[in-house]
């Protein structure tokens, strides 16, 4: 499956479909990029489910992540926003779904799952960085039931943390790493990225 690689507001992305009445907005790590496992399936599945897709795509410098949280936050916020608001002003869309991938979380859950929106919208956080305390209290209150997918064996899982995120759909996977793999095991982490699109497909179903 190829997509229509375009610049929204200067942002440099890829699309997938079009036209659909449903869109999803996929926000990458930063070394796991789209091309990745978890990633590239979950576009395809997307996809499948009719959705448009739209991964964006971006790139900072190291010394962004020696600034505070909020910081970090508002900078990876701000670029982001300048896809979701341009598509979403140009197309009236039915549903909106966000997908994020470890620093591609930050924006989801410290801004989008704060906010209102007058169609359904859904939200998944694969690998969230929950030692971010800023975006763990937000996770923890949001008013949204999200999808959260985490490893046991990922530096930023907390089971105290994870047990207090009662509201949301906890997809806790043992020994998996922060790419959602069991390293030196290829079996098992072909079984991991089934569950975890398997659970991505429920989600939005």
């Amino acid at each position: 499956m190829k997509g229509k690689k375009l610049k929204i507001n200067h942002v440099s992305c890829t699309m997938f479909g079009a036209e659909n009445s449903k869109i999803c907005f996929i926000l990458s790590g930063t070394g796991y990029t789209y091309d990745k496992p978890i990633l590239y399936y979950a576009t395809q599945l997307m996809v499948e489910k009719g959705y448009d897709v739209i991964q964006i795509h971006y790139s900072f410098e190291k010394d962004l992540f020696a600034q505070s949280d909020e910081m970090i936050s508002q900078t990876i916020y701000e670029l982001v926003n300048q896809v979701v608001i341009t598509q979403l002003r140009e197309v009236s869309y039915k549903e909106i779904a966000f997908i994020g991938k470890s620093l591609g979380t930050i924006p989801i859950v410290n801004h989008y799952m704060q906010q209102n929106f007058h169609v359904p919208v859904k939200f998944m956080s694969l690998t969230p960085v929950l030692s971010m305390n800023r975006l763990y209290m937000n996770l923890k209150q949001s008013k949204y039931h999200s999808l959260v997918i985490i490893g046991s064996s990922d530096p930023h899982y907390d089971p105290e943390k994870i047990t207090s995120l009662a509201n949301h759909q906890i997809v806790v996977i043992p020994d998996a790493n922060h790419s959602l793999e069991v390293e030196k095991d290829v079996m098992k982490s072909l079984q991991i990225l089934k569950q975890s699109i398997e659970a991505i497909g429920l989600f939005v179903s």
